[in-house]
């Protein structure tokens, strides 16, 4: 068997297992949906969760490959983003969650991009430096236990999580997640829970040119 019939084979068995797991690879978003003008997060093709869900404690991994949970987050509004570096979608939109890392991300917002690939830091690494993703931390869920408690059902989707840890919207399909409709909805979720107004680096930058 030769190389090139071998990859195949492989990858048509991670196919079959991905669709017994119930993820599957979606199309972009068709006419903009999902990236729609509006200033409630539910117009952008978010859906709202059925009641008050809070997320699970399910254990994953870091980049360094140590155990972490959504519980490290706690305090803070996140974006969760379930992806695989096979996944074309998920490739059209990492670099616009790298530049939303780059513009928001601290002490009241945090991008976490949590890899399905099950060939662990050997297929993420590469995958980071081809994209220069400079500003995005590497997880891993190579068992899919996340996911599957999640209910994740194609790739890439979008949880957004509360201070509190509470699931308050999700999205399947990919977007353009530093457009301005995007990050005035995300500087709205940040701002429900703090104190002033949340600016970006841009913003801040801006002021101190200005000054």
């Amino acid at each position: 068997m030769n190389r090139r019939m071998l990859w195949t084979l492989l990858g048509l068995a991670g196919v079959a297992g991905l669709i017994g797991l119930g993820l599957l690879i979606t199309q972009p978003p068709a006419s903009g949906k999902g990236q729609a003008a509006g200033a409630g997060a539910f117009d952008l093709g978010l859906a709202p969760p059925a009641g008050r869900r809070a997320v699970p404690a399910t254990r994953f991994l870091d980049g360094d490959g140590a155990r972490t949970s959504l519980a490290a987050f706690r305090g803070r509004v996140v974006l969760l983003n379930f992806w695989a570096t096979w996944c074309g979608p998920c490739r059209a939109e990492m670099p616009s969650l790298d530049r939303l890392a780059g513009r928001l991300a601290g002490a009241d917002f945090v991008v976490v991009p949590v890899s399905e690939d099950r060939g662990g830091l050997g297929d993420i690494r590469p995958y980071y430096a081809q994209l220069d993703l400079d500003h995005l931390p590497v997880y891993l869920d190579p068992q899919v236990r996340l996911a599957r408690q999640l209910r994740v059902k194609g790739l890439p989707t979008t949880v957004f999580i509360d201070r509190d840890g509470n699931e308050i919207g999700r999205m399947l399909g990919w977007a353009e997640w530093d457009s301005p409709t995007w990050l005035k909805v995300i500087r709205g979720m940040i701002g429900a829970g703090a104190s002033g107004k949340p600016r970006d680096r841009d913003d801040a930058a801006g002021d101190a040119a200005a000054g």
